[in-house]
């Protein structure tokens, strides 16, 4: 991981909204496979448990109010051109503009990707709910674990489109576990992706293009790779992967289709979502070399498919033989 550097002296281009954050994802020092990719791969599991709210865990659209919420937080802790989308003035830069700014684009059609995901998980009555930072981004850890304490018992909706009664917001624990390195699972006969979160494809239903997910999420890794100053130098670009992914054969248990809405505070309106529950079963992965297994072992830890930033397409990893 390299840690955030900056020279106090260097001047700021306000007319130039390309940051000093941007500068280290456009030109990653080291090239890696994917295998070494996985071994590498940093990030630091926050995780908040909160009395006697399992049953929002069921709330598809929660994940993104707790992500609005962070927001926020995080903005008013900002810079004023960060706020205005220029590059922060500050050194080193405000948590705002490296978690949340746009930091431009990775490759023509795709953005540079934002280094964190949220996810919740009920645990007997109470509810885990986890923000993961990737790589650099960890040097604004301390900043994003207040703002995100902050949130969770100040400013969240709860509550949503649901019924559900919310009690007084009361955090039980905090804590930060760091990881370093991702298990591949070994060769077998299939792999199973249990979906924890829906499974969102943008503008289709995710069983009718399936193999575009395996694409999708290789071009979500290279962008997650440069918060970890690397790049896959295509070996995950949509190129390579399109025969890999189309030699797959897909299959789906228990799904249907759920919605919901998610407010948007830049359109000032509410945003209709869509997502597959379920479980996704992957047949062939074996003939592909480590490729395929690398790339499901890490998208088992930032999510797979659309609105990832929303919470959607977190799921666990299971060999079925």
């Amino acid at each position: 991981m390299r840690v955030w550097e900056r020279d106090p002296s260097t001047e700021v281009n306000l007319a130039d909204c390309r940051s000093p954050i941007a500068a280290l994802l456009d030109s990653p020092v080291h090239i890696v496979d994917p295998a070494r990719l996985a071994q590498s791969w940093f990030r630091c599991v926050a995780t908040w448990r909160l009395r006697g709210l399992a049953p929002f865990a069921t709330d598809a659209g929660l994940p993104g109010r707790i992500r609005g919420a962070f927001g926020a937080r995080l903005a008013a802790g900002a810079s004023a051109e960060a706020l205005h989308d220029h590059p922060c003035s500050f050194s080193p830069p405000c948590a705002f503009e490296a978690l949340w700014r746009k930091q431009g684009r990775m490759s023509a059609g795709f953005d540079h990707a934002s280094p964190w995901v949220i996810g919740v998980d009920p645990h007997r009555g109470d509810l885990d709910a986890t923000l993961t930072l990737f790589g650099f981004a960890n040097e604004w850890l301390t900043a994003a674990l207040e703002a995100m304490t902050a949130a969770l018992v100040h400013d969240v909706d709860w509550a949503g489109q649901t019924r559900l009664f919310v009690p007084r917001i009361e955090i039980l624990r905090r804590h930060v576990t760091e990881i370093e390195g991702v298990a591949l699972p070994p060769p077998c006969g299939a792999l199973r992706l249990v979906f924890l979160s829906p499974l969102a494809l943008t503008g289709a239903d995710p069983r009718e293009r399936p193999a575009s997910l395996i694409t999708g999420l290789g071009q979500r890794l290279e962008a997650l790779a440069r918060w970890h100053d690397a790049t896959l130098d295509g070996a995950f670009d949509r190129v390579m992967l399109a025969p890999i992914a189309k030699a797959l054969e897909f299959s789906f248990q228990e799904s249907e289709i759920v919605s919901w809405t998610r407010g948007s505070r830049k359109q000032d309106r509410a945003i209709p979502m869509r997502g597959l529950t379920g479980a996704m079963e992957i047949a062939g992965a074996e003939t592909q070399g480590v490729t395929v297994r690398a790339l499901l072992a890490l998208g088992a830890t930032c999510h797979m498919g659309a609105d990832a930033a929303f919470g959607c397409g977190r799921y666990a990893l299971v060999e079925t033989g």
